[in-house]
Formats: C-alpha cells, structure tokens, sequence
C-alpha cells in the first residue's frame, strides 16, 4: 500500500518547526499581525524573483555539469577496461564541480 508523503513524520516534524517559528516571530512584533503580513510581502515582492534565479542557475550548473560526466565517462569507457575505473572517479568529480 503506497503512502502519501502527508504520513510521514519528517513532514509534520517539518511543518510543525515551521509554524513554531512562525509563532514566535509574531510574538516577537508583539502579536502584530499587520507587521507580520507585511514583512511577508516584503520578503515575497524582494526575495522570491533572487531565489528564484539562484534555484534556475543551479539547476543548469547540475544539468551541465551531470551531462559533461557522463559523456567523459562514456568517452573512457571505449578507450579501454583500465581506464574505466578511472574515468568513474574523474566523472564523479566533475559532476559536482560547477556546483
């Protein structure tokens, strides 16, 4: 029987930190909800299009650097069976260097 991810309790323990979190920094304002919605905004209208740029170059630099790795690999794999093993860890290397 499959499961929904909602069943898991790394997800609750997750969610629960969060809305902690969330609790406190309102008791912090001072139970100001308005503050806190508008810090919210703030963080929305400024942050997000910065995370999302940064989440869209990291994507390319793994895509990049995975396809760069595998073809090294694939490429040593017909030179011959010794180089192999090294052409394993030298792919391996390389598939996280961008990042």
């Amino acid at each position: 029987m499959k499961r929904s991810p909602y069943h898991h309790s790394r997800f609750w323990a997750a969610l629960s930190i969060l809305l902690i979190g969330e609790f406190i920094a309102l008791g912090l304002l001072g139970g100001d909800l308005r503050l806190w919605l508008s810090a919210w905004r703030q963080v929305i209208k400024t942050g997000l299009p910065g995370i999302a740029i940064t989440f869209s170059l990291l994507v390319i630099a793994v895509v990049l650097s995975r396809s760069l790795a595998n073809g090294i690999s694939c490429s040593l794999k017909f030179i011959g069976p010794r180089f192999e093993k090294t052409g394993f860890w030298l792919a391996r290397a390389l598939s996280l260097f961008p990042v």
